[in-house]
């Protein structure tokens, strides 16, 4: 009896005032429309479109909820990070691994791992939609490049997860990152604090294309004229995230430009900036804020050479972002539009409490957990 309650619910709620509104608007029957939206058989092409569009129009949702619970299938989740950053995304990952392990068999994850960031997420999401998964997660390089595909995944009825960076407009469920214009803010009033003049300031971000790294540099130019009142040149380096790229423009940086007072890295690829510096003996007389922590920052950190890194609670983000997923998926609870984190700063006094509490960390090397199946995409 308890279980045909639960089958007849969601069909119930399915054709509510969503579905009748889209079939009024047309003139067709809600069977058709119905069909249409679950993409069932016996329906023409030319209908089908003509009711995805009013459905567009009208922003109709369908109540993903009912159909998990009517179908009584498990749930299939696409994680679309890339490879370039290991030691951030694959804690990413990790976290999103371990929130699913909670459900068991109820949950399947597919990690689709592309290159580099910014690159490769299209073939991804592609990938995803081809496999007709029931959600995704997601870490967007530029918005104008994830629009399309986060539309095409609405379009596809499948929820889109952002992680990181923002995608804002673009229909996607959730953002959940640490919040950026905090951690430039924060790095800002930490350089405040030193008593130091900061004439000249270099900034390292990917891309101002990519929200969170826009958001970095906002944050850090409106917080250190609070702090400071000297008049500041601000030289910001684009690495776009590649060790390559950022070496030379380190290099370059540190042969034309005198007088450098401070380096943030708003990025987690701090460490060819961290080695330009260490070859001409500026590390530990210009003041360096670098992004995360890996094995290879851990000596610049306890050495002082690094005055401080903004930890953005990776594992975090990963486990948060995969159970507001899979609460609405199964509920049809929509999550805040954002979820943010405080970022956190970290130096030589509470460094090693925040890696015993970050259980697994050391063991990072072997690799984040993976589910059974794991696909690679070239690019």
């Amino acid at each position: 009896m308890q279980s045909s309650k639960r089958a007849t619910t969601p069909q119930r709620i399915e054709r509510s005032p969503g579905i009748k509104k889209i079939a009024e608007k047309l003139g067709i029957s809600i069977g058709t429309v119905d069909r249409a939206l679950h993409d069932r058989p016996g329906i023409h092409p030319d209908t089908k479109k003509r009711v995805m569009a009013a459905a567009a129009e009208l922003g109709y949702r369908p109540n993903l909820a009912a159909r998990f619970l009517k179908s009584g299938k498990g749930l299939t989740i696409a994680v679309c990070l890339p490879r370039a950053i290991a030691h951030f995304f694959d804690d990413v990952r990790m976290g999103v691994h371990r929130a699913a392990e909670a459900h068991g068999a109820m949950v399947e994850l597919i990690d689709y791992s592309f290159s580099r960031f910014e690159e490769g997420e299209a073939a991804a999401v592609e990938e995803a939609l081809k496999k007709r998964v029931n959600g995704i997660i997601l870490v967007p390089g530029r918005p104008s490049h994830a629009r399309p595909l986060i539309g095409k995944a609405s379009r596809c009825n499948i929820p889109v997860v952002c992680i990181g960076s923002d995608a804002d407009g673009t229909g996607r469920l959730v953002h959940v990152a640490t919040d950026s214009f905090s951690s430039g803010a924060l790095v800002g009033e930490f350089l405040g604090c030193l008593n130091r003049p900061l004439r000249r300031l270099a900034v390292f971000i990917g891309s101002r294309g990519t929200s969170d790294h826009s958001e970095k540099l906002r944050g850090i130019q409106d917080s250190v004229p609070r702090h400071i009142r000297l008049k500041t040149t601000w030289e910001v380096i684009e690495a776009h995230d590649n060790a390559r790229e950022a070496q030379h423009l380190s290099e370059k940086l540190l042969d034309t430009s005198r007088g450098l007072h401070a380096v943030y890295v708003a990025t987690a690829n701090s460490l060819p900036v961290l080695q330009a510096m260490d070859r001409r003996s500026l590390l530990g007389r210009i003041p360096v804020i670098t992004t995360d922590i890996y094995p290879e920052l851990l000596p610049y950190l306890r050495s002082g050479k690094v005055l401080a890194t903004v930890y953005q609670h990776p594992v975090s983000q990963g486990r948060i972002a995969f159970d507001a997923l899979h609460r609405f998926l199964v509920t049809g609870v929509r999550p805040a539009e954002r979820i943010l984190l405080p970022p956190l700063l970290v130096m030589r006094s509470n460094l090693d409490i925040l890696l015993e509490r970050s259980r697994g960390w050391s063991r990072r090397s072997q690799g984040a957990q993976r589910s059974p199946e794991s696909v690679c995409l070239k690019g």
